[in-house]
């Protein structure tokens, strides 16, 4: 009986806390899981049957089906896709044993040797603004990723990555950049995810109507002096 009123109340709780996100729109699917810890800038979405513990999304940044988002700080304008896996834990080497049993009081194999957490086996990832992480690509723990980054799909990041570069491949190297120093340059001055969404609205339209950029054509739509 204890059990299914327990039951019943995180239920009610998970379904109140859904309710408020969507008053800042929000959008958790009924399938995904996402703990107290993780918090929401707006205008977000999260697939079926993803999980995200004790991260932040920042806005317009939403996760695809499948993918796993932990101890995470997420910048806006992500785009995250399926299958992905973000801050997935590590374990000691130096020691007799890698297993947490050893060092962890968290019970992972339903039993455990020490009462105390000997050992911190995750690290927070950052994630910069107007990154796309590509299906079934994986970051581990403590990995910083620039603005404007593009992971490929089924890459294994284990440093960290510069502003705009395409990274790929096991583990992630540079493939390429995606514009050149002084474009990159003046993107990360411009900061255009950090403007109001009614001034982005404004010249929107302008993001995609050419494939290649100068860097006064990028001044001329971040409305700065040439």
């Amino acid at each position: 009986m204890l059990s299914t009123i327990r039951t019943v109340l995180s239920r009610l709780r998970r379904t109140m806390r859904y309710r408020s996100l969507r008053a800042i729109n929000v959008l958790i699917d009924s399938t995904a899981s996402v703990d107290r810890l993780t918090k929401f800038d707006g205008y977000n979405k999260v697939y079926a049957q993803a999980y995200l513990i004790n991260s932040t999304l920042g806005r317009l940044s939403y996760v695809s089906p499948y993918s796993v988002i932990a101890n995470c700080d997420l910048g806006a304008f992500c785009s995250i896709g399926p299958g992905v896996r973000v801050g997935p834990g590590f374990h000691p080497m130096n020691w007799i044993s890698s297993h947490p049993a050893f060092y962890s009081d968290a019970m992972q194999a339903n039993f455990s040797f020490t009462k105390s957490k000997k050992y911190s086996d995750s690290k927070r990832v950052k994630i910069g603004n107007d990154v796309w992480i590509g299906a079934n690509a994986l970051v581990l723990d403590g990995v910083s990723i620039g603005n404007g980054a593009v992971i490929a799909a089924g890459a294994v990041i284990t440093k960290d990555v510069l502003p705009y570069a395409v990274v790929g491949g096991i583990p992630g190297r540079i493939l390429r950049m995606r514009f050149d120093n002084d474009k990159i340059e003046q993107l990360l001055s411009w900061q255009w995810w950090n403007l109001p969404l009614d001034e982005l609205a404004r010249v929107a339209d302008k993001f995609t109507d050419q494939d290649d950029w100068s860097v006064i054509d990028l001044q001329k739509i971040a409305k700065l002096k040439i």
